[in-house]
């Protein structure tokens, strides 16, 4: 049953990815870690978005802003170290709550920011990269940051999710990479679950591509909130619930 559910969270992930140009880590983040614990649900998530993304890049690399790209990606470097760092000393349970919580203040100040409270620089670029960098090693979820940034800056969604696509394989590579070299290999997922999970994503991928064709963007972006907000929610109150003892 869990194996069946993390497969499924994993193929939903990938084809909300598809559909809206990124949500894998949304989507699979709070119920991997919950499923898995803080380190295998981290790194699968990191592994499974590396997968998706490749696979999207291939298709609207044209569209891709590679000037934001390369300064997202120097900031990320600089966040990547402190956030596998934060990974090995914070337990489970609270990796569990910080996810869900992470992900509901992120979607929320997404919504909220002003489109001119933020400026274009170069060191605004890289702020937000470092801020998803760290948050992707920790959590698994660096996409909030550069959503909220996208939309304080008014950042046109196609070549924003286009250029997501290559700042996400860079930046989660750099994360798994980063894991595994700090934990030496990870705390108890099967060998055998890597190649069905890869498979499960290409799965995800093909449904969002039928279903992007079905939906509006606003009913497909409604979709993508509603579905990271109860994921989010989920683990935050199991993470939460654990720590107080309940």
């Amino acid at each position: 049953m869990t194996t069946a559910l993390i497969l499924l969270t994993v193929m939903l992930g990938a084809a909300a990815q598809r559909i809206t140009g990124m949500g894998f880590a949304i989507i699979s983040a709070p119920i991997l870690v919950l499923l898995l614990g803080g380190f295998d649900g981290v790194l699968m998530v990191n592994l499974g978005a590396c997968f998706t993304s490749a696979l999207m890049f291939a298709r609207v690399w044209r569209e891709v802003q590679w000037r934001r790209w390369r300064l997202l990606v120097v900031g990320a470097a600089f966040g990547v170290i402190p956030g596998v760092w934060i990974l090995t000393l914070v337990p489970a349970d609270w990796l569990e709550l910080a996810v869900g919580v992470i992900i509901v203040l992120g979607l929320v100040a997404a919504g909220r920011v002003s489109t001119s409270a933020t400026s274009d620089g170069r060191y605004v670029v890289m702020a937000s990269g470092a801020v998803s960098g760290l948050m992707n090693a920790a959590a698994g979820i660096g996409g909030p940051a550069v959503t909220v940034y996208a939309v304080a800056t008014s950042w046109d969604q196609r070549s924003f999710a286009a250029t997501l696509q290559p700042y996400s394989l860079i930046v989660g590579g750099m994360s798994f990479s980063a894991m595994l070299t700090v934990h030496g290999a990870t705390h108890g997922l099967e060998p055998w679950l890597w190649a069905p999970m890869l498979a499960t994503c290409a799965t995800g991928l093909v449904l969002g591509e039928w279903l992007r064709r079905q939906l509006s963007a606003v009913v497909a972006y409604r979709l993508l909130l509603i579905l990271a907000v109860l994921g989010a929610l989920a683990a935050a109150v199991r993470g939460g619930s654990t720590i107080a003892g309940l």
